[in-house]
């Protein structure tokens, strides 16, 4: 985990609407495109660390793909999901975490969102073939 911390640049924002406080990661995990990921963070009201995606991953999937259901893909992910979800609209991955637990868990969401991205575009190739 210590190569993860070296390896990953921070820059912090703050919403103009709400003075909100963000922090966006940039990740040494690479996407379909070969870009490295970006993730956002902020504390909760209960000290607890939310990261999410920002609605890139399932909104470049579905710019990108003939056929693209999230909630399959989500449910074909389960076993290494790890309470990862989607907001309400279904376009946002997110997931909590307390701070002792932050470096595992941004390590865990990365490699998540990339596995994510890599089974749907997997599913549309086996959709194209038939």
């Amino acid at each position: 985990m210590e190569s993860l911390q070296d390896s990953v640049s921070m820059k912090e924002i703050q919403r103009e609407n709400d003075r909100q406080v963000f922090y966006e990661l940039t990740l040494p995990y690479l996407d379909r495109q070969n870009d490295f990921l970006q993730i956002y963070l902020r504390k909760d009201d209960n000290d607890q660390w939310i990261l999410c995606d920002d609605g890139y991953i399932i909104e470049n999937l579905k710019l990108s793909l003939l056929e693209f259901d999230p909630d399959t893909v989500l449910a074909e992910t389960l076993c290494m999901n790890h309470g990862i979800v989607t907001t309400n609209k279904g376009d946002i991955l997110y997931t909590k975490c307390p701070k002792c637990d932050l470096v595992y868990t941004i390590h865990r969401f990365g490699k998540f969102l990339v596995d994510f991205e890599t089974i749907a575009y997997v599913r549309n190739i086996e959709f194209q073939l038939k």
